[in-house]
């Protein structure tokens, strides 16, 4: 028997969903098969998106891209390495070779 009311309290609820929330893609429990066999579908398909996010996550922004932070015409060299700096929060595993290049390579335009 499938319930016409919602199975939450009025206050879980309330509580707006998150923004760019996409409901999984799983049909409703039809009431008639195994249960398990449901919440397994929901639990292995939560775990490939979990997975995915980690992966994606994980990597971080190319060093390379430091490559494109210049000291702008007009702007100080402090500027700059506050910009500098912000730029690397991103990246993952940063070299102090590959900082130093960027750095140069920054100063001289």
């Amino acid at each position: 028997m499938l319930l016409e009311e919602d199975p939450f309290a009025p206050e879980i609820m309330a509580v707006p969903l998150p923004k760019g929330f996409k409901q999984p893609m799983i049909e409703s429990y039809d009431g008639v098969t195994n249960p398990l066999d449901h919440l397994q579908t929901f639990v292995d398909m939560m775990r490939v998106v979990c997975s995915t996010r980690c992966i994606a996550r994980g990597k971080g922004k190319p060093a390379i891209g430091l490559m494109q932070v210049i000291q702008q015409k007009e702007k100080t060299l402090q500027d700059y390495l506050a910009r500098f700096s912000r730029a690397t929060l991103g990246i993952k595993d940063l070299q102090m070779s590959a900082e130093v290049t960027a750095i140069m390579n920054g100063t001289q335009n």
